[in-house]
């Protein structure tokens, strides 16, 4: 398979290091693209991109590397994933994969995750792709026990359907130390704890600390990491949001609005045709 990694820890992380050399040492035709500096956070975001603009761009070299093609640019991780699906940098990989990134993302929170916004852009192009994190240590990352994980994953990721995202979170300790791989919903929070406030001078202070988890009952993300389990989910793009309740919203607002009279004859018909659509 020809695969496309990249991340939001930048071009010179060790984590995307590791996860290329040992990719590829499975065979695989690997290629590594990703931003010169650090942009975590950033979700799927593309930056200021405009047509017939420009974005630095080059090769770059990573110690340990050889042999395998490795750019760095001025841009996000998920226009990373863009430029790899159009082309920028050979034939279109057959999946993406983004990590491995020096802390989680769990919960709701993968919204905002550089890692995971590249890894759900690859869909746009019908790319199978997997985030992949492994938790904060403050000692040396466990890069090892992520990456052996990782390609334990890849074989099941390279047989799913074409249009898949895995979201694989490693707790920091040896790999003999996980109590396993298990499958994992979303918490509906982050693991981060965010505090802000203003300092009267133009400022907005952030504050953000662990989030301290006590009810180890529920079975998401957050609680079996703690546990000591990885954790696999499966997550998707922007869908259409089809709940009947939002639905009858949409209809409302559709009905209440004057250009929707304008159209139609009357606000009746425009109700009728709102219901044959829904």
């Amino acid at each position: 398979m020809r695969i496309l990694i990249t991340n939001d820890d930048g071009v010179w992380s060790d984590g995307i290091a590791k996860l290329a050399k040992d990719i590829e040492r499975l065979g695989h035709d690997v290629i590594v693209a990703a931003p010169f500096e650090d942009s975590s956070g950033t979700a799927a975001g593309v930056g200021r991109v405009h047509s017939g603009g420009g974005i630095h761009c080059k090769p770059v070299t990573i110690d340990g590397l050889d042999g395998i093609d490795v750019y760095g640019m001025d841009g996000l991780p998920a226009l990373a994933v863009i430029a790899g699906c159009l082309g920028a940098f050979g034939p279109k990989p057959d999946l993406v994969i983004a990590g491995i990134n020096n802390g989680l993302n769990v919960g709701h929170a993968v919204l905002h995750s550089g890692t995971v916004g590249a890894a759900l852009t690859a869909t746009h192009f019908g790319v199978k792709s997997m985030a992949v994190s492994v938790e904060f240590s403050f000692d040396e990352p466990f890069w090892d026990t992520a990456s052996a994980i990782t390609q334990e994953v890849l074989p099941s990721l390279i047989k799913a359907p074409q249009i898949c995202v895995f979201n694989l979170n490693i707790p920091a300790v040896p790999i003999d130390k996980c109590k396993g791989l298990v499958s994992a919903t979303l918490a509906p929070f982050g693991n981060l704890k965010t505090a802000v406030a203003a300092d009267g001078e133009g400022t907005l202070l952030f504050s953000m600390e662990g989030r301290e988890v006590t009810d180890l009952s529920t079975d998401h993300d957050i609680n079996l990491i703690k546990q000591g389990y990885a954790t696999l989910s499966a997550i998707r793009a922007i869908v259409h949001d089809d709940r009947k309740e939002v639905q009858e919203a949409v209809a409302d607002a559709i009905i209440a609005c004057s250009f929707t009279s304008q159209l139609l004859d009357n606000p009746e018909s425009a109700k009728e045709l709102n219901t044959t659509i829904n």
